[in-house]
């Protein structure tokens, strides 16, 4: 997209391409004005304006626009439009002020731009980077052709293509290590030391293996125990108690109690 302030920047190119759904054109000045007058009647609120010089304050939006104002603003609108028209008339010589302002700031698509003036040509970005490339040719340079461009766009993408292929693969060695280090037999005892060494270094797995042997081995028990664990410590206390039944008025009373209630004796 290129409009309003920025196709009068593209105007001042010596050639503008555009692809089929581009949009250009918007060659037009637009201000806008809010009463809010009655806005702030509504909210209670009464603005005073306290100002020099007798047009310092127009087109304030505390109130409506007079004849005079509006008249003025207008002229100010104007006068951009005219400039806006004499500066993509001056980059666009097949374009006239006039034909700039029988446009009515319309934009225009992709195919239409040609038709009205305000593009050369419709083409994609490759096809323009290869053609624009082949005219630069040096002189007497005779080995260059003109896919120079798309030649340059082929280069550029195994480059790109290269780049992502060495990066997943990096990754993927990455990984591997990470799990030789921690799934190796050394580790087993000392995984603390196996963790940090895998994800804080870049020592090779078998020098992390070596380092790992000359650490002692701990059999502490894991802190969360399995669920088979689980299960059969619950089942080896259930199988030792009694079920008793809470006694819920003992508790509470216990409760308040700690809390510093004065409570009734308990009755017999």
């Amino acid at each position: 997209m290129a409009a309003s302030a920025a196709y009068g920047i593209a105007s001042a190119a010596t050639e503008i391409v555009v692809s089929p759904t581009s949009i250009v054109g918007s060659i037009g000045v637009v201000m806008m004005h809010v009463d809010r007058s009655e806005e702030m009647k509504m909210k209670g609120r009464k603005p005073t304006l306290i100002f020099a010089g007798a047009h310092k304050v127009d087109g304030h939006g505390f109130g409506p626009l007079s004849d005079d104002v509006r008249a003025d603003l207008q002229r100010d609108v104007d006068t951009f439009y005219s400039r806006f028209a004499e500066t993509v008339a001056a980059g666009r010589p097949s374009l006239t002020i006039d034909t700039i302002k029988a446009t009515e700031a319309r934009t225009f698509i992709g195919a239409e731009a040609l038709a009205n003036g305000l593009a050369d040509r419709v083409g994609s970005f490759a096809e323009t980077l290869s053609r624009v490339s082949a005219s630069h040719r040096m002189p007497g340079d005779t080995t260059m052709l003109a896919t120079t461009g798309a030649a340059e766009i082929a280069a550029n993408s195994d480059t790109t293509a290269a780049r992502n292929e060495g990066e997943r693969t990096g990754a993927t060695n990455a990984a591997n290590r990470i799990k030789a280090i921690l799934t190796c037999e050394e580790a087993t005892g000392r995984e603390p030391q196996a963790q940090h060494i895998a994800l804080n270094t870049s020592m090779s797995v078998e020098d992390a293996r070596g380092l790992l042997a000359t650490f002692p081995v701990t059999n502490a028990k894991p802190a969360t125990p399995s669920l088979a664990e689980r299960g059969a410590d619950v089942a080896g206390m259930s199988a030792g108690m009694t079920q008793v039944k809470p006694d819920a008025k003992a508790s509470w009373r216990a409760s308040l109690a700690r809390a510093g209630a004065k409570l009734p004796p308990v009755a017999a």
